[in-house]
């Protein structure tokens, strides 16, 4: 925000020009949308690159009827997706370069991280030409570990742990049957909906979570 000319009107009239010295201060209604602004180049970018064939992402469903997904934005975290190709890595690079130089935004390098699905040979080699580091473990994004085995009931332990822990405080408190009954169909029966509603959940673990319910709520008829 230091660039801008600024110059104020006196009676209808510009009087002088000066440059601004401060930006915005952190919490400030205007910056969200100045962010959103700025990222719309970003996606721009990559959309053209993706366009040309320069790097790919993946695509939704067989039939490729929305097209191919390069890249998720949510505030101010990026996730950017290509082959595990050393051209790619190399075109995604030279956009975030061009990115900076255009935005004045540099890339947190030690924020960043190289995650790698499924079986990549040399993923350090990658993650060198970024500069950044590598993880083979799934990383947690929007509340969800990327590239976890989806089908593994241990990729859904967190979520269960949750649902379990959220009746167990419930259980301490000074609530009539009616009262309880009434979290469990406003609250708790939405613990789950949100991972559920991002990927296809065994049913060993929608039945895990309904029968733990299900428990829950003949021992708070019991207790009466």
């Amino acid at each position: 925000m230091c660039s801008p000319v600024i110059s104020i009107l006196i009676n209808d009239e510009a009087k002088g020009f000066f440059n601004s010295q401060k930006g915005l201060r952190q919490g400030d209604p205007l910056s969200p949308c100045l962010f959103t602004l700025i990222m719309d180049v970003l996606s721009f970018m990559l959309e053209k690159m993706c366009m040309a064939g320069n790097i790919s992402g993946f695509c939704m469903d067989e039939t490729n009827m929305v097209g191919e997904v390069t890249h998720l934005l949510f505030a101010d975290d990026t996730l950017i997706f290509c082959e595990a190709s050393y051209d790619q890595v190399l075109n995604i690079l030279a956009a975030l370069v061009c990115f900076q130089a255009v935005t004045g935004l540099k890339i947190n390098i030690e924020k960043s991280v190289m995650i790698t699905i499924g079986d990549v040979p040399n993923p350090e080699f990658f993650a060198a030409v970024f500069g950044c580091k590598w993880s083979k473990e799934p990383s947690n994004y929007l509340g969800f570990p990327l590239g976890a085995k989806v089908n593994a009931i241990s990729t859904w332990d967190p979520v269960i742990s949750k649902f379990q822990k959220r009746l167990e405080g419930w259980r301490g408190r000074y609530l009539s049957l009616g009262g309880r009954l009434v979290l469990n169909k406003a609250i708790l029966s939405g613990q789950p909906v949100y991972s559920f509603s991002l990927l296809r959940a065994p049913a060993a673990v929608v039945n895990r979570t309904e029968y733990t319910e299900k428990v829950c709520v003949e021992w708070y008829r019991r207790q009466g």
